[in-house]
């Protein structure tokens, strides 16, 4: 059974929960209830840092030739992603460009861009991602975070 706190589920990181441990009883030892006696001890919850649910990534700019380029398809390196073979996992994966806009809309001045990475981009684990909007020219360099659903496990 956990306790959260009623304000706010986000500080579900600095919360302290009951755990209860149900025991069976030894030949010995007799107890109303059906023969199962309950532990109930207190366990500190998660402290300092969040879990972050995401890979990162970052955003190199877009498919090109030599003299072309396709703003419809962005390049992105995956942190930790170096081979072909490892680029498999993340493809149909979500990721999410998120940026900070002047004018306030939907009560945050943060905005989003989501995308899908599509297939690999040459032997170095760089993907090919399609985004709902094509990406702005100024998040070349920035980062994107890449989800882990949908999941084919």
């Amino acid at each position: 059974m956990f306790i959260l706190p009623l304000n706010s589920i986000l500080s579900i990181y600095w919360f302290q929960c009951l755990i209860t441990v149900n025991t069976e009883l030894s030949s010995g030892e007799e107890e109303e209830g059906g023969g199962i006696i309950n532990h109930t001890k207190m366990v500190k919850g998660r402290q300092g840092e969040r879990v972050r649910l995401y890979v990162r990534g970052s955003i190199l700019g877009y498919k090109r030739s030599k003299s072309n380029q396709y703003p419809n398809t962005s390049l992105i390196q995956i942190e930790g992603v170096n081979t072909k073979e490892e680029v498999t996992w993340y493809n149909g994966k979500r990721m999410a460009y998120i940026y900070k806009a002047k004018v306030k809309k939907n009560g945050s001045h943060y905005r989003c861009i989501w995308g899908k990475v599509t297939r690999p981009h040459g032997n170095s684990g760089i993907v090919r991602a399609k985004f709902k909007s094509n990406l702005p020219p100024r998040s070349m360099g920035a980062r994107v975070r890449v989800f882990m659903y949908p999941s084919n496990i």
